[in-house]
């Protein structure tokens, strides 16, 4: 029954099947597009995405392989790789890329071995690109894993013979933590997060309108009250939105209602737990408006959202609707560090990359004791984190850190997705060495209220292959603040603004100058011999 055609629509908007026609580019969204596409065609290798149930993974991936659906490119999708061995895996494999069955009796050597010739035929001979997506990934063992790492050993001397990427929850991180080889032949890793409100709004008005003739959508259909209750209760979990956002849409067709409220979703939420509806009175109905009110104006929405914002642009390539050039990437030096190129701002904004503003402190004066607590990937190690918090990785940082997490047994090897807490060090500086600290002036590409939130900047900051590092301050009239700023320091206004203007186009049009003294703010770091010398030879300029 086709039930949405009551409200004006002609497909169903919150269907739970990965349509990727309904995938709303958010930020984040468009960002891994991006990078999967460019890793693809450059013949990176493989790429790794993880996520939470429900943060959108399976339609992301029917989205990348619909992308790569063109001449000379062969996308083979495995959609439960639960396979018992090896030899079942590579079976599986060589039916895909070959059409034909393989006899039983063949050994797993045999199997890799036919497989590989098959790829070299195909990507050298027949200069095709194959794609390998992998869904449900945190379902491979690890001796399947081991078979995709010895599959991309097999290269030319230029290019990956088989591109892979894997779409899994977070289980997969642990199998991977225990098997460094695979994990060193990563080229980009991303773990999706919940939708922010402005994201969940977005998401909702973009299902609306592909679902709607003509890409218009009915006037308000969800208003922003309501749009606001599916976020509290979904927590930006994009199945949880598709799953709400369809029974409102009964709900409104049942009532004869023209507009979701955020009232009408609170029904349609306790309706669904089985609890009664309640009534509230005036006064409480009146404050609520008011508030949300108030939330409307600091959170502005485009009313005028249509799925083809990022330009009418026939090509449904994110790459090519990015990058104005393919030819003009650039890649990076390093053997397993991102590409960078240089994006078109009004086709592309980063998802993390705009500075966010210092929320205004209520405390006291009493200096913080500790930064805060973050959950370690499987991507980095306690030097490097102790290294992009303080600023330097020593036996003494090292030491505090262990003595404010005791429930770690042994801090030289704690396991990935361990929460460790970084307290504030206490250095002997003198009044020289703190003058000049708060002196200095940085290159700040973003700005967080917390540790956890200024990590997730500087790990998406890795795409640009920026040194970067994180710079915990304190105010006593605004609290802690962490600022991400480039790694080395300037001594002037005008070294800063030069460095400033050689940033990536992406970064320099959000990066300002940022100095301590003048924001009033107390540096919590360390500087590094590099940044001191850098610091001094500037001086002597």
């Amino acid at each position: 029954m086709k039930y949405y055609s009551k409200i004006g629509l002609v497909r169903e908007p919150f269907s739970n099947s990965p349509d990727p026609m309904f995938l709303y580019d958010s930020p984040q969204h468009l960002f891994c597009l991006q990078q999967l596409e460019i890793s693809a065609r450059l013949k990176r290798g493989l790429n790794v995405i993880i996520g939470d149930i429900g943060t959108g993974k399976t339609t992301l991936c029917r989205r990348f392989v619909s992308d790569l659906d063109e001449n000379g490119i062969d996308v083979q999708m495995i959609l439960d790789p639960s396979f018992k061995t090896a030899k079942e895996f590579l079976r599986v494999l060589y039916s895909m890329l070959t059409g034909r069955s393989v006899d039983k009796a063949i050994s797993p050597w045999e199997l890799k071995e036919l497989v590989k010739k098959r790829l070299f035929r195909r990507g050298v001979r027949e200069d095709v690109l194959t794609v390998l997506a992998i869904d449900e990934g945190q379902k491979l063992s690890p001796r399947c894993l081991e078979v995709l790492r010895e599959l991309l050993n097999y290269e030319t001397n230029s290019e990956k013979l088989v591109q892979i990427v894997i779409f899994a929850q977070s289980e997969l991180e642990p199998v991977m933590q225990r098997m460094p080889n695979f994990v060193d032949r990563i080229n980009f890793f991303c773990r999706l997060t919940p939708m922010t409100l402005r994201e969940t709004i977005g998401m909702i008005r973009h299902r609306v309108d592909v679902a709607s003739p003509g890409g218009k959508a009915p006037a308000n259909l969800f208003s922003f009250g309501a749009c606001y209750r599916v976020f509290r209760a979904s927590r930006g979990y994009p199945r949880r939105i598709v799953r709400l956002c369809h029974k409102v849409i009964l709900g409104l067709i049942i009532t004869g209602r023209k507009q979701a409220s955020y009232g009408f979703v609170s029904r349609c939420i306790r309706e669904e737990q089985g609890r009664s509806v309640r009534r509230f009175g005036l006064v409480p109905a009146l404050v609520g408006i008011l508030l949300l009110g108030m939330l409307a104006l600091v959170l502005p929405v485009d009313e005028n959202h249509s799925p083809n914002d990022l330009g009418h642009v026939p090509d449904k390539s994110v790459l090519r609707r990015a990058v104005a050039d393919f030819s003009s990437i650039e890649l990076s030096k390093t053997a397993n560090a991102s590409v960078g190129p240089e994006l078109n701002a009004k086709s592309f904004t980063h998802p993390e990359l705009h500075t966010a503003a210092v929320p205004k402190y209520t405390g006291g004066d009493a200096h913080p004791q500790k930064l805060g607590t973050v959950r370690i990937s499987f991507s980095e190690s306690l030097s490097s984190m102790i290294k992009n918090i303080y600023g330097v990785f020593n036996q003494q940082n090292l030491a505090a850190v262990a003595a404010a997490n005791p429930q770690i047994a042994d801090i030289n090897a704690v396991e990935v997705g361990a929460s460790l807490t970084f307290p504030v060090i206490e250095t002997a500086s003198t009044p020289k060495t703190t003058q000049l600290e708060q002196q200095l002036v940085w290159v700040q590409m973003a700005s967080a209220p917390n540790l956890p939130d200024a990590f997730a900047e500087l790990r998406r900051l890795e795409y640009f292959n920026h040194p970067a590092r994180i710079l915990p301050s304190w105010s006593t009239k605004k609290g802690l603040c962490f600022f991400v700023v480039g790694e080395i320091p300037y001594a002037t206004r005008q070294t800063a603004q030069r460095a400033l203007e050689d940033l990536p186009i992406p970064l320099r049009k959000r990066a300002r100058l940022l100095s301590l003294h003048e924001e009033r703010f107390e540096f919590l770091g360390q500087l590094s011999r590099a940044a001191r010398k850098v610091v001094q030879v500037q001086q002597r300029q």
